[in-house]
């Protein structure tokens, strides 16, 4: 099964791929190296009059919770997500975003643990996969 993780907030966020520093010409895509490709590609999971917003992406290239050692991909990821949740909150005055950290097709299921805490406090540690997990960021 595949990692996943769902955004939701209050405000529109940016779709597409996240963290890509490849050279595109037409539909062809040349990579340096492998940490060059994109670390996330969100996609609106929902759409409609709803009052939140959400996206989804993969989220196999983040560190398991807990890990004492994190290679350079892994470092990558986060510090991307990190600045993507941090410019969410900074250009679209958003009051809260959501992540929930689950197997593909778990999606729907009980969640084991639910954490809060303010976009000041945020940590890049806090952005670890942890396995049936939401993590609430707010304002």
């Amino acid at each position: 099964m595949t990692e996943y993780m769902y955004l939701k907030s209050d405000k529109p966020m940016v779709t597409g791929a996240i963290g890509d520093r490849g050279l595109h010409v037409a539909k062809i895509s040349w990579y340096r190296t492998e940490a060059s490709m994109e670390s996330f590609y969100f996609e609106t999971t929902t759409v409609g009059k709803s009052a939140t917003y959400e996206v989804d992406s993969y989220a196999y290239k983040l560190p398991e919770a807990n890990s004492k050692k994190v290679n350079g991909k892994e470092k990558k990821a986060v510090s991307i997500l990190y600045d993507y949740i941090v410019a969410h909150f900074a250009e679209n005055a958003a009051r809260f975003l959501n992540i929930t950290f689950v197997l593909n097709g778990y999606e729907n299921g009980s969640m084991k643990k639910i954490r809060r805490i303010q976009i000041g406090q945020l940590r890049k540690e806090d952005l670890y996969y942890s396995e049936a997990t939401v993590l609430e960021i707010v304002r």
